[in-house]
């Protein structure tokens, strides 16, 4: 659930995502982000999605590549890594990340992906 179009419902989105958090038996885990609350199942995050995707063609034996720019992300980027793959981190990273690389804006991420900035930030 995404507020950054209403940054004044904050409190009343968080509140209402604890309380289907406490609805759902233990079933989902909650992640929170950059003016967003993500819900994935317990034991499935954005690591065994790109996992799974690997294991399938087209991109089994691909160096695979990742951008992300919230917290929700990082399981993404640590699975990336493990495979050898391309973690970009958009954005300022609150407290660290994973990612290999860094762009510092969505713009730059634009041009790096259609090829008209060189690399990322290490």
């Amino acid at each position: 659930m995404h507020y950054r179009a209403a940054p004044e419902a904050g409190t009343a989105i968080r509140d209402a995502a604890m309380r289907l958090l406490r609805e759902s038996a233990d079933a989902l885990r909650p992640i929170a982000g950059k003016m967003v609350v993500e819900f994935q199942p317990r034991h499935h995050g954005k690591d065994t999605v790109i996992a799974s995707f690997m294991a399938e063609a087209p991109f089994q034996h691909r160096v695979p590549v990742f951008l992300g720019d919230d917290t929700t992300d990082e399981d993404g980027f640590a699975e990336i890594n493990r495979r050898g793959g391309i973690s970009v981190r958009v954005g300022p990273p609150p407290g660290g990340s994973a990612a290999r690389y860094e762009l510092p804006t969505v713009s730059a991420a634009l041009d790096w992906l259609s090829g008209t900035r060189a690399e990322p930030d290490r």
